[in-house]
């Protein structure tokens, strides 16, 4: 048990180290990113990340060496999009959108750093309350950046409601497992990987 243990956490450390670094942004003022795209992008990370979290469940009492293979790609994929979510957060908000002289700067500050750290906390754990917190907080942020509900957050509310392979497979056409390169559409957008 502890070999596996050992193996699965190694595996881990070093997806999250191989992992490619997001491109949330080149920090060029092109015009072509929105906000409302970031938004969307974040809360389909976090659809992944409520995936993978079952999927790692499922997969957690697997002994055979396919089940402790996807357990690792599960844990990887996991991994990337939280990362792709705090790099968002890092390069596009923090960086390029939100402002000091902003009247809601703090406001702003705080729900952006708590994605940050829900984020993080997904990394460390395999709960699906960590997913809806992290849900949440991309929302609260939206709050606070526009000021106003979020119209779009209801499907990925719904979708992470139920952690089913048919509630994030059907929204996408393809299941989510660990893309060693490339990219593919997602309705208005590439997803990098």
């Amino acid at each position: 048990m502890m070999k596996q243990f050992t193996t699965l956490a190694a595996l881990s450390f070093l997806a999250l180290f191989a992992a490619r670094q997001a491109a949330a942004h080149c920090q060029v003022p092109c015009g072509i990113y929105g906000d409302e795209r970031r938004f969307q992008e974040m809360l389909e990370d976090t659809e992944t990340i409520a995936k993978a979290i079952t999927s790692i469940d499922e997969l957690a009492g697997t002994h055979d060496a396919n089940g402790h293979n996807q357990l690792a790609r599960w844990v990887a994929t996991k991994e990337s999009h939280a990362s792709n979510i705090q790099e968002i957060i890092g390069q596009y908000f923090l960086a390029q959108r939100i402002k000091a002289d902003s009247p809601k700067y703090v406001e702003q500050l705080k729900a952006a750093h708590a994605v940050i750290v829900a984020a993080m906390k997904t990394k460390q754990a395999a709960d699906p309350a960590t997913a809806k917190a992290l849900e949440s907080s991309i929302l609260d942020l939206y709050r606070a950046y526009e000021g106003k509900e979020p119209q779009f957050g209801q499907a990925a509310e719904a979708a992470i409601a139920i952690p089913t392979s048919t509630a994030v497979d059907s929204e996408h056409g393809h299941e989510h497992g660990a893309h060693e390169h490339g990219a593919h559409e997602h309705g208005e957008h590439t997803h990098e990987h």
